[in-house]
This record gives C-alpha cells, structure tokens and sequence, in this order.
C-alpha cells in the first residue's frame, strides 16, 4: 500500500473511535506517525461564540490553549477570515493552499495568530481537514510541524484526502450519538404525546425537534414554517417578534409565562411561550443556548362575537376576515396580508364593507364594529 493511501489500521481506528474510551487519542497517534508532525487535532470552531471546543488534542500545552480563542479569531487571521471557502467538508488545506487562494505567500506568517501563537511553539507547516461545517461551526482536523521539516507535500495531501470520508462518516455517526443523548436529556420524548405543539431550537432559531403537534402546524404552513431548517412565523410582520421571543430565552431575558400571539394566513394565530433549555455539556459540539417553544391555538371569542356581525349585515366568509383583521387593529395591508390575499382585493371588500354597514372611512367602519361586538 503506498503512502498516499490510509492503512487499514488508521481506518479501523477513525470508526473504533466514536465507540472506544481514548478512541480519539489512537486516531491521532497515527496520523503523528504517518505525518510526522508535532501538534494533531480535532476541535470545533464556532464563529458565533468566537471559541473553540476541544474533542482530541496532541502538543499544545494548557497555558497555550487559553491564549487559542482571542489569537485564531484575530481579524488578521486569514484562516478565520475566508473560512467560509477554505473550510468546507471535505476540503484538505495547507498553508500553501492559503497562500494560492490570497494571492499572498506572504499572509499567514504576518498573522498575529501565527506570530504570537504557533512560531513561540514551533509550528511552522500546517496540514488541515474539515469533516463538518454548518450554521457557523465548523469541524477542523489539524496537524502542524516545525520548521526544520519540509512543508506537507502532495503526497500528504492526497493521504488525507483519503482519509475525509472516513473522518466525515465517523464524526457524523458522534454528533448523531450526541443529539440522541442531548434528547434524552431535556426530555423531549416525552413532549411528543403533548397535544401542544412543541419545538427545541437554538438561539438562532435552527430547529432541533419537533413533536407531531408542531409537525401538522408545520405542514398545515398558515402560522409556522421550517425555511432552511429554522423555524420562523410564515408571515413577515410576526417573524422578528418570534425571532426577538428566541433571542431573549436563549439569554434567559424571557420570563417563564411569556407569551406572544402569531398572526398567520387564513385568519389563523397560534400562542408561543418560550423557556431557556440547558442540555449539559455536549462531547461533539460547542455547547450551544436552546430554548423550549410551546404553541397553543388561542381561543376563539372574537370570531364568535362577529359571527353575530356577520349574519346581521351579512358579510361573506372572505369579508368577515378582513372586517375581523380591522377590529383587530391591523392596518388595511397587514390585514390583507394576514387574510392571505392582496392589497388590492382587501380594498375591494372594504368597500363592501362600507356598502353593507352604511359606514364611509374605516375607523368609522371598525368603531361600528367594537361597538357591536361589545353589544
């Protein structure tokens, strides 16, 4: 077997590794010995939180790793900086890889992260691997050498190149490991039998899980909707109000009995309150803030009280809608909007609605109407 490719041995010891106490640690003793380098790795980098999270760690001392996070996410660090095309699954990196990329042989080694970080330890070459980026983290297998070794060449890359699938595979099996056991922690099995809608999500709204409840509002669309795996309001106008409930409980601002109402189409609304969710200690990730939503459907009164409305001045289903939105509050193209259908349309009914109550503005319109529901 040539050395451009892994040994069976190497294999074996990426997929063992998930599985086994130390697991890791065997994986990277061979990759120093195949590689001949004097620091391996695999961490987490995320570049929300700007820090790291260590899974395996070779040749760094402890006081140099407290001094990691402020000197790598350096606004000079060019690794930092063009992360989002240097470091993609499966992409095998070098310094020379950097300095083709920039144009600048030069951009590393002016860094602050490689002046005050890596020459002090004798880091000088550096071989790189990410088996996993998404929403901001980003996976890295790293390894470096000093500079009185030849830089990795492409025999090494293609060596490691090799080796991605492997390292992808075996890390997805862990955080699929880690999701199961993060689960079970927070309780979320028992939420799926909850006739209440239910979803777990980061900070960033990322949804995580959803009980069935959650899942027929979710097909259903008319309030909610998963966009690119975040849960968001379908409406525009309720969307930064669910987004801002998110945010406040990720940093435990949110008080336990919040509530806000969505607006969605089809005169549907759903009630949300949210609850900061701390899942311990994660192996696999940086520990990310989650927070706990549970959506109700809100009663019904209103609706009962125009039914009343509607059969004395005998609006039609399309137009009790809209005269609804109005007495709601709404502005004519938000209640348009809400209703699901255009701004042009909802002038039309107005002036139905104008027509049929002997009305001739809208706040005279809505004020008949409160005065009628409260009748």
């Amino acid at each position: 077997m040539t050395r451009t490719q892994p040994t069976d041995e190497m294999i074996e010891a990426i997929y063992a590794a998930p599985m086994e106490e130390g697991g890791w640690r065997s994986a990277m003793r061979l990759l120093h010995e195949r590689y001949d380098s004097n620091m391996e790795a695999l961490y987490f980098l995320d570049f929300t939180e700007r820090r790291t999270h260590i899974v395996e760690l070779h040749g760094v001392a402890s006081s140099w790793l407290q001094q990691f996070n402020p000197l790598y996410f350096h606004p000079d660090n060019p690794w930092a900086r063009y992360t989002a095309q240097l470091h993609r699954p499966g992409v095998v990196r070098t310094a020379e890889t950097l300095a083709r990329f920039t144009g600048d042989p030069d951009i590393l080694r002016r860094s602050t992260y490689f002046n005050e970080w890596m020459r002090p330890q004798y880091f000088a070459h550096t071989i790189g691997l990410t088996p996993y980026a998404q929403r901001g983290v980003v996976a890295n297998l790293s390894l470096f050498r000093p500079s009185e070794m030849p830089p990795f060449d492409d025999d090494d890359i293609a060596a490691m190149r090799a080796l991605a699938p492997h390292f992808q595979r075996a890390l997805a099996f862990c955080m699929r490991i880690d999701s199961a056991r993060q689960s079970e922690r927070l309780g979320l099995a028992a939420l799926d039998a909850l006739p209440e809608g239910y979803a777990l999500v980061d900070e960033q709204g990322a949804l995580r899980h959803a009980n069935p409840a959650l899942e027929r509002w979710l097909q259903n669309g008319t309030v909610l909707e998963s966009r690119a795996g975040r849960l968001q309001a379908r409406l525009p106008s309720a969307r930064q109000a669910l987004a801002g409930l998110i945010v406040d409980a990720a940093c435990g601002l949110a008080p336990r009995n919040d509530r806000l109402v969505l607006h969605g189409t089809n005169d549907c609304t759903l009630e949300v309150r949210a609850l900061p969710a701390r899942g311990g200690v994660v192996a696999y990730q940086p520990l990310r803030s989650y927070v706990l939503l549970m959506f109700t459907e809100p009663r019904c009164d209103a609706g009962e009280n125009l039914q009343r409305i509607r059969e004395r001045y005998r609006f039609t289903s399309a137009e009790s809608r809209l005269a609804l939105q109005l007495t709601a509050g709404c502005g004519l193209r938000e209640a348009a909007e809400r209703c699901g259908i255009g701004y042009g349309t909802a002038r039309g009914y107005l002036k139905i609605l104008f027509q049929k109550t002997g009305t001739h503005r809208q706040a005279e319109l809505v004020a008949l109407l409160l005065r009628e529901n409260r009748a």
